[in-house]
């Protein structure tokens, strides 16, 4: 009896021993390796996976942020040809996974960087199809899937600047011919790039700092250093009252009465004689018909929208030239 159980304690110890040996013994590696010929692409690129010789016979699925979009038989040794696949702009992940009847292994993950055509640059400075002065400090706006924007002004190259797409990008000051400019903005990424060009006229004046006030248009521009500073819209003399075409200068300003017919500031425009400048009633000033702006309302003088001559007058010293022009 005592050596019945003596040995079926040794059965026990040497079953527990063969399970730990065949624990302890790997099972047959299974590996398989993805691949791309690039991991940053225009919109698409295409995959392959390669098993090993030891791997076993089963199904090979592609996954594409985590969607199955292929499946095809896998036999040891063989590289899997998954073809090319077109994605969104973005950061994507690949991976394959390999389901044999000794159970699924995957793939390390490919992370795929795809670029889309870049989308057109907006010019903000200098306003296109506007009015800009000698020199403008020049601004545009970058779109999606754009690294770098590259910038021409009348066909000549001017500079590159490296950009975060949706951001605003100063890119320096832009000396403009006169008459019609063409400013021609290139966004590029690695892959692609897109051409859009825009039109800026060069405001024509006489003196490198001075107001120019456009009748045909209601505008007034104001031009410091050579560089067009802001543009106003203004009230004109109406049609038997009209504001004279002529070169002046601020010969006075006046602190008025916030709520009277010349609004919070007046500055007066003595006219250009053979003689020189002489007094006249003509003014620039607030309002209180601020409904006016933008249409021939006055007796001549310019009129603007209060807060717009509250930003002005400090700027503008006595002696600044004036030009009305029709």
């Amino acid at each position: 009896m005592a050596m019945d159980r003596r040995g079926v304690s040794l059965a026990i110890v040497w079953a527990l021993v063969a399970a730990c040996v065949v624990f302890l013994i790997p099972a047959t590696a299974m590996a398989l390796t993805l691949t791309s010929p690039a991991t940053e692409c225009l919109n698409s690129t295409s995959f392959s996976a390669r098993m090993l010789s030891t791997d076993s016979t089963g199904t090979a699925l592609l996954i594409l942020d985590k969607r199955p979009v292929a499946s095809l038989v896998a036999t040891p040794g063989a590289i899997i040809d998954f073809g090319a696949y077109t994605f969104a702009p973005g950061t994507h992940s690949a991976r394959v996974l390999l389901r044999s009847r000794e159970g699924t292994v995957a793939s390390t993950p490919l992370v795929i960087k795809a670029w889309g055509a870049p989308a057109a640059p907006q010019l903000v400075s200098p306003t296109p199809n506007g009015y800009a002065a000698a020199y403008v400090a020049g601004a545009v706006r970058a779109g999606l899937s754009t690294t770098l924007v590259h910038v021409y002004v009348n066909g000549g190259f001017l500079k590159t600047v490296s950009v975060i797409p949706g951001s605003l990008q100063n890119i320096g000051t832009i000396a403009l011919s006169r008459g019609r400019n063409t400013i021609e903005l290139v966004a590029a990424n690695p892959f692609a790039t897109t051409r859009v060009s825009y039109t800026v006229n060069r405001l024509d004046y006489p003196w490198s700092t001075c107001l120019i006030i456009d009748k045909s248009d209601c505008q007034m521009y104001w031009v410091r250093d050579g560089v067009l500073v802001k543009t106003y819209p203004i009230a004109v003399g109406k049609r038997s009252t009209q504001t004279p075409v002529g070169n002046w200068k601020i010969g006075a300003k006046y602190v008025t009465g916030p709520v009277g017919i010349y609004g919070p500031r007046k500055m007066r425009m003595y006219r250009q004689t053979s003689s020189g400048y002489v007094f006249t009633a003509y003014n620039i000033h607030g309002t209180n018909q601020e409904w006016v702006i933008g249409t021939w309302a006055s007796h001549g003088c310019i009129r603007m929208y209060n807060r717009d001559v509250l930003e002005l007058y400090p700027q503008v010293p006595i002696g600044t030239m004036v030009q009305t022009r029709e």
